[in-house]
């Protein structure tokens, strides 16, 4: 028989420092919850900004700059669909979903992402090429259709398809970047040299491509290597097919927008005389903070929605798509899209090609995240330290911006939205024509771009293609200017390298006469010789650093022509590629 032990019973000073101790054990520590909310805050920075947000003082203001630029990205959304070959539905997806998921992860007020004319035209060719892989390898769904219109219907389902199995991979790449925290890093090692070829290149592929819309012909599709120039040939084989009632529409829609922006110049330097002299200056200036009178000149982009809205009309009132054959939008589906897995087109075909198939893209989806990255990084940097940003709105953490983007452009291909980037015309509306304070100005256009989607879609569909190619083209301007960087670069390269290589040689002449006269003297003071080795190694510094800015001339100018030539001949991909190789040839030139 056992006997059980009792253990001794502890004092209850002991025992209730033993509960307290329990229960301290099991209760989360204050630090933890701290670290934790930290973490939040730093994958959803709207928890930062949002707690200091004054609805009363910057509301006002936000609404009036999201209601500005939602009259730009409209259109221009539409229009920049039509370039990525897809329906022009798809421009108000991107406009709708990207930037409400980006709204939570950023910082930047500047930053209205969405379509954007580059991208869109980059998106078209990768697609493009991707689609006539699939025809010549059989795997198309073309064999199951019995007419040619149920053909062209699936033909575009499958694009599509294409075209968010490309979003994806973008956003899987950015994501991949981020994570790994190469972001900012990566940007900052691309020379502003390749941007801004790269731009200006892009620009002609863009004006290229919308000018097939412009003239109202049907061009054939090119591939590959030098497939821009081709087109370029085809639209002026093509051009005695030219639909005038369409061209017509297209010069109407220019003249009008022109019309439109001489007069809101002519009124925003005149009303302000008017009101000056109704009233006192001084009294103008001094507005409080919360006065509903934007401190900055309302936003000359009534031009474009005033634009659609006439070309509308006129394409109805004369019956135009049936009497001249003019090409429209079409009817806008209403309601938000269905999710769908951007990678349901892989499951219907074999392993071997799948993998083929991303092999076959990826290249051109790293040059795109790439892009989106540069644009979107260069947005927020130029934007925030040119102008005034509100403690609240910002933390000077550009990179977040980017982890935004890869956030944004993943969700994206789940709901029918290609892939998004940071926009330099809406970013520059926002920082220069707006009060806007925080990126609840971007959220507000969303809901206006839903309100168009879901109820008022149908006064879109009669706007002609021709005048949406028109509105690109005008938007494209800016983009086209910098052409003349690359000439600008090349007239300063040779300036600069003249003066340059003068400060060579007459270092060297002064390392020649120095040797000479060191070998042919005899120095008997310790103190004269440390002197002149201390010359000859400032001599040396000096010489090393001007033959490195020798050769960074050359490389502004070599990377500019390049990265331009390569997106003009070959395609927007390669040249990406293409001019980071040489600019870190150089760079390891000049070490």
């Amino acid at each position: 028989m056992t006997t059980r032990r009792h253990s001794p019973e502890l004092p209850p000073e002991l025992l209730l420092q033993s509960s307290h101790l329990i229960a301290a054990m099991h209760r989360p520590s204050r630090t933890s919850v701290h670290s934790r909310l930290t973490r939040l805050t730093r994958v959803l920075p709207v928890f930062v900004w949002g707690r200091s947000y004054s609805f009363s003082d910057n509301f006002v203001n936000d609404l009036l700059a999201g209601l500005t630029v939602s009259t730009l990205v409209i259109p221009q959304g539409m229009a920049y669909a039509v370039t990525t070959s897809l329906p022009p539905v798809y421009g108000l997806y991107t406009s709708i979903f990207p930037p409400l998921v980006f709204f939570f992860f950023a910082r930047s007020p500047y930053q209205n992402i969405g379509p954007t004319a580059v991208v869109s035209v980059m998106v078209s060719q990768v697609c493009t090429s991707a689609m006539t892989w699939l025809k010549e390898q059989n795997l198309l769904s073309l064999q199951a259709s019995g007419t040619e219109a149920l053909a062209q219907t699936v033909l575009k389902t499958e694009y599509a398809e294409v075209v968010m199995l490309v979003t994806f991979l973008v956003g899987i790449v950015q994501f991949t970047v981020c994570s790994l925290g190469l972001g900012a890093r990566l940007v900052t090692l691309i020379p502003d040299s390749l941007v801004s070829g790269f731009m200006a290149s892009s620009g002609i592929c863009v004006l290229v491509i919308q000018l097939k819309a412009i003239f109202g012909i049907a061009v054939q599709q090119f591939d590959g290597s030098f497939s821009l120039i081709l087109t370029l040939f085809d639209i002026i084989k093509k051009l005695p097919t030219t639909n005038l009632c369409s061209f017509g529409l297209a010069v109407l829609a220019y003249i009008f927008m022109l019309a439109i922006q001489r007069l809101e110049r002519y009124l925003s330097v005149h009303i302000p005389r008017w009101i000056s002299n109704t009233r006192s200056v001084s009294s103008y200036v001094s507005l409080d903070s919360e006065s509903i009178i934007p401190k900055k000149p309302p936003a000359p982009v009534t031009d474009v929605i005033l634009t659609v809205l006439l070309v509308a009309f006129i394409t109805i009132f004369f019956d135009l798509p049936n009497t001249f054959g003019v090409e429209t939008i079409g009817p806008i589906p209403s309601g938000f899209p269905t999710p769908t897995l951007p990678w349901a087109m892989l499951t219907r075909l074999p392993l071997k090609t799948v993998a083929k198939l991303i092999l076959k893209i990826l290249p051109d989806c790293i040059s795109l995240a790439l892009i989106c990255f540069v644009t979107t990084f260069s947005i927020s940097k130029t934007f925030e330290s040119t102008t005034h940003t509100p403690d609240h709105a910002s933390a000077n953490d550009h990179s977040q911006d980017l982890v935004a983007v890869s956030f944004a452009t993943i969700g994206s291909s789940f709901l029918s939205a290609y892939i998004p980037c940071g926009s330099i015309s809406r970013g520059a509306l926002l920082a220069t024509q707006t009060n806007v304070t925080s990126p609840v100005g971007s959220l507000v256009s969303v809901f206006c771009v839903s309100i168009i989607l879901l109820f008022l879609g149908s006064w879109f569909q009669n706007v002609p293609l021709s005048s949406l190619g028109t509105i690109v083209v005008v938007a494209l301007f800016g983009v086209l200017a910098k052409i003349q960087t690359g000439f600008a670069l090349i007239h300063e390269a040779r300036e600069q390298r003249k003066i340059v290589w003068e400060e060579i040689v007459a270092v060297k002449h002064d390392m020649l006469r120095r040797s000479a006269c060191t070998n042919g003297e005899t120095r008997w003071l310790l103190d004269a010789e440390v002197e002149d080795q201390r010359t000859v190694q400032i001599d040396q510094a000096d010489l090393w650093l001007l033959r490195r800015k020798f050769v960074g001339l050359h490389r502004e100018v070599v990377v500019w022509w390049v990265t331009f030539l390569t997106v003009i001949f070959v395609d927007a991909g390669s040249g990406i590629l293409v001019g980071m190789v040489v600019s870190c040839l150089f760079i390891l030139i000049a070490q």
